[in-house]
């Protein structure tokens, strides 16, 4: 029992000797912690005085100055900072803090920093926060970008460490290259927990995760939603008729919807398809039945099966039979399909024998063109796969343009890709172009130039793909909306391919879900939404849009389903006029029409797209709406003179034979309009004249014993 108590006093004197060690700052912080969240001990990882761990900052291209601090704040001194210049690179305009004690691999972290941006000439500045070693490969442990607005805002970022740091070969780095105006930053500490909690059970902030444009009436989302309903959506046009073609009116049209033109996705993990769980078997209900009654999504991307190392490596995702099952599966379903990717150019991400062989250029060149033959027209997969991501993440992935010198590759895979399956559209796939709050200029000017360079070499690209990994920070939608408006100049289609939403909490995902669906759905060049999965379980971050693991809907998950399949969806009812006509303003993409009258029921199905003409549905009936004429009657053209075209009308009392010739001025027939037994009623003809001569022609109309022929002019 004695020995039981020193060694209790022991530890309680080690903590009151760290405890007196702290100053008053450090010490609010643990009060704070323990208050708010229950969360207690930890070691400072800098210092553990604000005015050491001042003293200590390291700049690099940015003025500092600490000053004495009186504010209602817990902090007691500011730095006050001015970045004089914006410059290429994020880390071109640095503030930094080194680690004073070991970090080691696993240990839970808890950053903690106060900023406030005093500049009044602008409204946010964009910083970066990073934790990394101090020397190459400069292993990073957090990266997070954000914004610095006016009034102060305490961040608490938890996160976990990468790997072992010894003893100030860590720091904590601020980035500011991108940034130009004046800042205060204050009471910058660091906390290791170790093993004591994880990450999830630390606090943390969510000032990165703040968008403008979030609240109700943004203006941006009322002018994107009247955009909806402009391009989304057209007058679907039908006319139903009897069975000599004579229009039927009162009769009952019911207009169902089945799917958008627009495709709304997720990736797939083909594993599912060959795991008998309970699990496997709601996942694939739900891709066929995401909202209960039959509806679902209309795009999918096989994850992983597909990439070059797991489709030669049966031991990553499976055999490539069974790949291609899950291909069929999605296409019985009348599901569109993405392969991703075929090249993806990081020695990680392609078979070893691509780095063994990395000085040798003919062998990497003829091992993708050989690979791209082998894949796309594999049996199951060419003419069943829509579209090809070819190459992926060109701007993080330098491996092997660095082995051959020069990008040209890339042309060449498109190249080889469409001589594999000329009838796949194919696209390049590229992240930090519209996540990150658009804060990576550098990105897009970079996938801008190597667009350019593949239209100049006539490279078969069809589509622009932009990964939508938005859980670090959530990129504004007039922002992202302003990215995109940049590469609708290159006139191709635009694809939002992997879209998560990885750490943000379900309130504001949900209303991100919102905001981002209104922004893409807005945009005229997009084409897809697709989210890099549905599903906690089957989600590289176990962090998915929809379901949790436990099936159950998430926020976002409610709000994807009602805007897709509730509030962009048409389902509607109406009568026919006395032309047999009923349209309706509806959304673009598959229908199911059907028509009731006198007894009898028609359906049919259609696609309806901006360029659609009117949809005919016929009734098995006699019945017609149109007023039978007492006479034959031929009428006069119109317009009359003309110049290219005009038109004729006339009038049958009977069904029967109708002869409409046209006569120049000699007598000779110059066109036969009509030759055919007709319904009785109305009918006209357009008379097409560009290739006649001008002058005085006649037509005649012959039924029956009728015979009436009248005159036109055409002046050129």
């Amino acid at each position: 029992m004695k020995t039981i108590i020193t060694g209790i006093f022991i530890l309680f004197f080690a903590v009151l000797s760290a405890r007196a060690a702290e100053d008053m700052y450090h010490q609010s912080i643990r009060s704070q912690l323990e208050e708010q969240y229950g969360i207690t001990g930890g070691l400072w990882t800098l210092y553990d005085s604000e005015r050491q761990t001042n003293e200590k900052m390291e700049l690099t291209n940015v003025i500092g100055e600490v000053k004495t601090w009186r504010g209602d704040e817990p902090f007691t001194a500011v730095i006050e900072l001015l970045v004089e210049r914006q410059r290429i690179n994020p880390w071109d305009n640095i503030v930094r803090f080194n680690t004073t004690i070991p970090v080691h691999k696993g240990d839970a972290l808890l950053l903690v920093v106060w900023m406030n941006n005093i500049d009044s000439t602008v409204q946010k500045l964009p910083m970066t926060h990073v934790f990394e070693a101090v020397e190459s490969p400069f292993t990073k442990s957090l990266y997070l970008d954000g914004e610095i607005k006016p009034g102060w805002r305490q961040w608490l970022l938890p996160f976990e460490a990468e790997s072992d740091y010894p003893a100030g070969q860590a720091r904590y780095q601020i980035n500011l290259g991108h940034a130009k105006g004046r800042l205060q930053i204050a009471g910058v500490a660091l906390l290791n927990f170790g093993a004591q909690y994880t990450t999830a059970e630390l606090p943390m902030s969510t000032h990165h995760l703040e968008y403008d444009g979030r609240e109700d009436n943004a203006p941006w989302r009322a002018e994107a939603l009247t955009r909806i309903n402009q391009i989304r959506k057209g007058d679907l046009r039908v006319r139903v008729v009897n069975k000599y073609n004579e229009p039927i009116e009162g009769a009952q049209v019911h207009l169902r919807m089945q799917k958008h033109q627009f495709g709304f996705g997720t990736a797939v993990s083909t594993q599912m398809w060959f795991d008998e769980s309970y699990d496997s078997r709601i996942y694939l209900q739900k891709l066929e039945n995401l909202t209960g009654d039959g509806r679902a999504f209309n795009i999918a991307v096989i994850e992983n099966a597909l990439k070059w190392r797991a489709w030669e490596d049966p031991y990553q995702s499976g055999s490539k039979e069974l790949a291609v099952q899950a291909v069929e599966w999605l296409a019985d379903r009348d599901i569109k399909i993405r392969g991703h990717n075929l090249l993806w150019p990081n020695w990680d991400y392609m078979p070893p024998d691509m780095q063994e062989h990395q000085n040798d250029a003919a062998y990497l060149q003829d091992r993708i063109q050989g690979h791209i033959y082998e894949q796309v027209r594999y049996n199951g997969l060419k003419g069943v796969i829509d579209e090809w991501d070819v190459v992926n993440e060109m701007g993080d992935c330098h491996d092997l343009i660095d082995a051959l010198g020069s990008d040209d590759i890339y042309a060449d895979a498109l190249k080889w890709t469409a001589e594999a399956d000329p009838n796949a559209r194919l696209f390049l796939n590229e992240n930090n172009i519209i996540t990150d709050g658009g804060l990576k200029k550098t990105s897009r000017e970079q996938y801008k130039a190597l667009i350019e360079k593949l239209a100049a070499v006539d490279a078969p690209l069809h589509g622009i793909g932009v990964q939508g990994h938005m859980g670090a920070t959530l990129t504004a939608p007039q922002t992202l909306l302003n990215i995109l408006d940049e590469f609708q100049a290159y006139g191709l289609d635009i694809s939002i391919t992997e879209y998560d939403a990885v750490g943000v909490n379900e309130a504001l995902a949900a209303d991100y879900m919102r905001d981002i669906l209104i922004a893409v759905f807005s945009h005229p060049a997009v084409n897809s939404f697709i989210m890099w999965g549905f599903w906690d379980g089957a989600h590289w971050q176990n962090d998915a849009p929809i379901f949790r693991r436990d099936w159950s809907v998430k926020p976002s998950g409610e709000v994807f389903i009602d805007w897709v399949f509730n509030k962009w969806w048409t389902d509607v009812q109406g009568q026919t006029d006395d032309d047999g006509r009923f349209s309706a303003r509806a959304f673009y993409g598959d229908y199911v029409m059907s028509v009731e009258f006198d007894g009898q029921r028609t359906e049919a199905a259609a696609e309806f797209l901006p360029q659609s003409d009117d949809i005919i549905l016929y009734v098995d009936t006699e019945y017609t709406s149109v007023q039978t004429p007492v006479f034959y009657k031929l009428h006069q053209n119109h317009p009359n003179p003309f110049n290219g075209a005009t038109t004729i009308e006339y009038e049958l009392p009977f069904r029967d034979r109708a002869t409409l010739e046209l006569f120049d001025i000699r007598g000779q027939r110059v066109a036969l309009l009509v030759d055919e037994i007709q319904a009785a009623g109305r009918h006209a003809v357009q008379v097409n004249a560009a290739d006649l001569p001008s002058g005085l022609y006649t037509y005649r109309l012959k039924s029956g014993r009728f015979w009436r022929t009248k005159k036109m002019l055409l002046i050129r």
